[in-house]
């Protein structure tokens, strides 16, 4: 099915669940010195400035060089493309295996991809959980991202 993954996700049937656990651990500290709390829709917004926040939390002075370096390496299509990241091999060894088909673990890089993959009653119930489990302040910050 085209969306089992999804409902996988739901059900804490996936390796990385429950996600609110792992994400909300973070949040709930990402004030301390320690913890750079960033997301996905910040580094596809502006990934330059993601990068400058990145190397001032680590103390690193870049070149602009180096920035731009990062820039291109750090964008999604080079992502997609590097086997370090891109969990191909890993992947097709388990289609081999398991004789599946799928998607690619890194798919479109696009934010609310979604809304075009999932059917609306699964949107809906995305829309749901995340209101059931995240913060207010959470909320707050994300909800240009969150339907």
């Amino acid at each position: 099915q085209k969306n089992m993954f999804s409902f996988q996700i739901l059900l804490l049937l996936v390796n990385a669940t429950p996600y609110w656990k792992h994400v909300l651990d973070f949040w709930e500290r990402r004030n301390q010195k320690n913890i750079l709390f960033i997301s996905y829709e910040e580094m596809k917004k502006d990934l330059r400035s993601v990068i400058q926040k990145t190397s001032e939390f680590l103390d690193k002075q870049l070149t602009k060089k180096q920035q731009e370096i990062l820039v291109q390496h750090l964008d999604f299509k080079n992502m997609k493309k590097n086997p370090s990241v891109n969990m191909e091999n890993y992947l097709n060894l388990r289609r081999k295996g398991y004789k599946l088909q799928g998607s690619p673990f890194m798919r479109s890089g696009t934010m609310k991809q979604y809304e075009k993959d999932m059917s609306p009653d699964l949107v809906e119930k995305f829309n749901k959980w995340i209101v059931q489990n995240a913060p207010n302040e959470f909320l707050t910050e994300y909800k240009d991202y969150i339907n």
